[in-house]
């Protein structure tokens, strides 16, 4: 596995280098190929090196609206944006297992390898790290992602990892920029299956109880995208078990495309309680 190092200055933070070893090693372990890893950490004064999984291709944002030769988006729902959708469904199932949550689940955070397995990165640590992407892009970054009781202030759960997915599912079916109170209604089944669009909406209902879990989304976009699950929900022994077969060599896409840097972890551990299935169809967040 190719790395990268990045230096994390950690001047003027309130956990000690102590806990923030601490909240390394529990990174460390976590395991999973639809998540970014983290390979290693070390102090030196003020300042944090990490060392990252390297990854091959970009960032998904970077990437909604590359084109094939045809002229189609290369990441749409119909071609590989349903893979990264379930990719990024399986990373989250696995993080909530082991009672992780994300907070910051965006195009932007989900790092693409060169045969288009998508990861989820920026796992972890906000409690000892200030430069992360999300903190250089400040609240206007964030927060079109963010789920209703998270900009309230308001106790949350790991419903609020699933609304951060809705909006996710939003930028790949559209290729658009998320700009909260101003989405439209994705196009179905020109961008999307009816299916899709009725998810996304559950995943950004207001009532963090009518939101599905992260297990459930797996289930579901497995369904839908027709991939094979192992042992039920696919989550077994850390593994999300999707049976893929991915023919030729998938570098044509990346080639003189530079690699976009890797983001430091950045989120936090927090013990939460999974919401339940959804019982009715939530009013559409949607302008």
């Amino acid at each position: 596995m190719s790395s990268l190092t990045q230096v994390v200055p950690l001047a003027g933070v309130e956990a000690s280098a102590a806990t923030f070893m601490h909240e390394a090693r529990m990174l460390h372990g976590l395991r999973h190929r639809c998540v970014v890893q983290l390979a290693g950490v070390a102090l030196h004064g003020d300042k944090a090196l990490l060392i990252m999984e390297f990854m091959e291709g970009r960032d998904l944002f970077s990437a909604l609206n590359l084109r094939d030769k045809s002229g189609e988006r290369v990441f749409s729902w119909y071609k590989r944006g349903k893979r990264v959708a379930l990719d990024v469904a399986s990373a989250l199932a696995f993080l909530h297992a082991r009672k992780v949550m994300h907070f910051d689940v965006k195009a932007g955070n989900v790092m693409l390898t060169r045969d288009f397995t998508a990861k989820l990165g920026d796992v972890g640590l906000s409690k000892a790290m200030t430069h992360t992407f999300a903190s250089k892009q400040g609240g206007v970054g964030t927060f079109a992602w963010c789920a209703p009781e998270v900009l309230q202030g308001k106790p949350c759960t790991y419903s609020a990892d699933i609304y951060s997915y809705g909006v996710l599912l939003y930028e790949i079916v559209t290729g658009e920029v998320p700009l909260r109170g101003r989405l439209a209604v994705p196009r179905a089944p020109e961008q999307c299956p009816q299916a899709v669009v009725d998810l996304m909406l559950r995943c950004m209902s207001e009532d963090a109880a009518q939101r599905p879990t992260a297990n459930q989304l797996v289930e579901e976009l497995a369904t839908l995208t027709g991939q094979k699950l192992a042992g039920g929900n696919g989550l077994v022994s850390g593994e999300d078990g999707l049976d893929r077969t991915i023919s030729g060599h998938a570098g044509s896409i990346w080639d003189g495309q530079p690699a976009s840097p890797m983001s430091p972890v950045h989120a936090t551990r927090l013990a939460g309680v999974d919401a339940g299935p959804p019982r009715t169809m939530p009013p559409s967040p949607f302008a």
